[in-house]
């Protein structure tokens, strides 16, 4: 089952998937998408539906209006700007948690591509609410000064065979508290194939399950 969302934010209004959880409710993923891609996106469904089915809820949230999203295809500024999405998210979340009733529910992020370090910019500022992160094939360099007050346990899954993105995610790794980081063997794309995405699906379900606790 997908319930969808509509959240008003000033006067702006994003969209969202929520698909409960199938059996025990461990807590709520919610996935924060990388450039080019959506609430819609069969992989980021994939994924959902493989930590359903590890007893957790899952929000895909678009953080774009229909509006905004039509200027960042001519412009690309909204996409690039991470600290303007990691303040929407934490407003989306602030709405979701009054207007669902969650506001007991432990909370983890699942963030992508720039989407991962708009997840640890939100996890740094609303420590309260987010237990855990996993970034998968994740920029959280662009997250800056704010990695150092990131006190959510924090997962890096990267390609084994990029070496750039590697190196990247482990420099962020070293300026936080606590974080893991792993990789996907003999695979070209971190998203690239079934095989990839289901070992992404089971590092995060691992960390979800360890650190997103009710």
């Amino acid at each position: 089952m997908i319930v969808p969302l509509k959240i008003d934010i000033g006067a702006a209004t994003v969209h969202g998937a929520m698909m409960p959880p199938d059996g025990v409710d461990k807590g709520l993923v919610v996935f924060v998408h990388g450039s080019g891609s959506s609430r819609h996106s069969p992989r980021i469904r994939a994924m959902a539906r493989g930590l359903q089915a590890e007893g957790f809820g899952a929000l895909l949230l678009d953080l774009l209006s229909t509006h905004e999203e039509r200027i960042d295809a001519r412009t690309g500024g909204y996409r690039l700007d991470v600290e303007f999405l990691a303040a929407r998210l934490v407003h989306s979340l602030d709405r979701v948690w009054l207007g669902q009733g969650l506001q007991a529910m432990p909370v983890g992020l699942l963030g992508s591509g720039r989407g991962a370090a708009v997840a640890l910019l939100a996890a740094a500022r609303v420590p309260h609410m987010v237990r855990a992160v996993v970034s998968h094939s994740g920029r959280p360099e662009l997250a800056g000064a704010a990695l150092t007050r990131v006190r959510a346990p924090t997962l890096f899954v990267v390609d084994e065979r990029d070496e750039h993105l590697l190196e990247l995610n482990h420099n962020a790794a070293a300026l936080m508290v606590a974080h893991d980081v792993r990789t996907v063997p003999g695979a070209d794309h971190v998203e690239s194939d079934a095989h990839t995405l289901e070992q992404v699906t089971k590092y995060a379900g691992e960390w979800f399950t360890h650190h997103v606790r009710w």
